[in-house]
C-alpha cells in the first residue's frame, strides 16, 4: 500500500503528487511498512508542529532526510521528534529574541540523581503513574502538592488545550482561556512556544525538561525550568491522554508561571 502526504508551510496536510516537499514544508511517503519523510531545507514552525503531531500515529522505524541535519534510516518516533522540536524552538526564538531563549531534552536518571532540577520538578518526575489509568495517575500527582501545576488535554479536533492552570499567573499575561485550542487561548508567540514542548511530550510519551530564559511582561529575562509529564489512557485513545506540567523561575521562586 502506498500513500503520500505533504505538509505545507502553514502546517496544512495535503495529498501529495510530486516527489519533493513543498517550500517550507515536508513530504511523507509510506510504502507498505516503510515510512520516509523528506524535509524542505527550511521547514516552518507550523510545518514542524504538524509533523510532530502526525508522528503520534506512526509506530514503525522510518527514514528522515533534509533540512541539512537529517540523513538516515531506522529512526524511531522519539529520535525524530526531539530534534524536530529543537529545530522549531530555535526558529521561533530567533524570530522572537526579546521573548525567550531555551532548549529541551528528555528526562534521564542522571537529571534526577544530581541537583540539576528544582525540587518540584524532581518530585513530579519521580511520581510513578498508574499504568493506563489516567484518573488514578492524576490523583497521585495532585496528592504530591506540586506548585504551579497545569493540566492539559485535547479538543475533539485533537488540538491541545488547558483544562486547569494555577491562579495568580505572572506569566503568561493574560492567562490562557480554558478548553480552547492554543491558537485561541494564548497570545503569540507564547502559544507556539509552549505547544512545541507539549506536543513533543505527547508524541513520544516521555518526560520533557524545558529550560532557559524567559522575559516577563516587565521585559527582564529570568531563568526557568519546566517539566512536562504526559499520561497515557488505558484504551490508548488520544483524546483521553493528559499532560501535567509545572514550571519555576529560579530567581523568583514565588512567581506563578506555566
Amino acid at each position: 500500500m502506498r500513500a503520500n502526504i505533504a505538509i505545507n508551510d502553514r502546517g496544512a496536510v495535503l495529498t501529495a503528487n510530486g516527489t519533493t516537499p513543498p517550500p517550507g514544508g515536508m513530504l511523507a511517503t509510506r510504502l507498505n511498512q516503510n515510512f520516509a519523510i523528506t524535509l524542505d531545507r527550511a521547514p516552518t514552525v507550523n510545518a514542524l508542529l504538524t509533523l510532530i503531531r502526525t508522528l503520534r500515529a506512526i509506530d514503525t522505524n522510518m527514514e528522515l532526510t533534509g533540512a541539512g541535519i537529517f540523513d538516515g534510516t531506522n529512526h524511531t518516533r522519539q529520535t525524530i521528534c526531539l530534534p524536530l522540536a529543537q529545530m522549531a524552538l530555535r526558529q521561533l526564538e530567533e524570530q522572537n529574541p526579546t521573548a525567550f531563549r531555551s532548549d529541551i531534552e528528555f528526562i534521564t536518571p542522571n537529571l534526577l540523581t544530581f541537583d540539576t532540577l528544582p525540587g518540584d520538578l524532581v518530585r513530579l518526575a519521580r511520581v510513578r503513574p498508574v499504568v493506563g489509568d489516567v484518573p488514578a495517575s492524576l490523583i497521585k500527582i495532585y496528592g504530591s502538592q506540586i506548585k504551579n501545576m497545569a493540566l492539559l488535554g485535547q479538543s475533539l479536533s485533537m488540538k491541545l488545550c488547558y483544562i486547569a492552570v494555577p491562579k495568580g499567573l505572572s506569566w503568561p499575561n493574560p492567562p490562557p482561556l480554558i478548553t480552547q485550542p492554543f491558537v485561541i487561548c494564548l497570545d503569540p508567540p507564547a502559544n507556539l512556544w509552549l505547544e512545541i514542548v507539549y506536543e513533543l511530550a505527547l508524541a513520544t510519551h516521555r518526560h520533557v525538561h524545558h529550560f532557559g530564559t524567559l522575559a516577563l511582561p516587565t521585559g527582564k529575562f529570568h531563568q526557568f525550568h519546566r517539566l512536562v509529564y504526559p499520561i497515557k489512557s488505558e484504551n490508548h485513545q488520544a483524546n483521553n491522554h493528559r499532560i501535567c506540567s509545572t514550571a519555576i523561575l529560579t530567581d523568583l521562586p514565588d512567581a506563578v508561571i506555566i
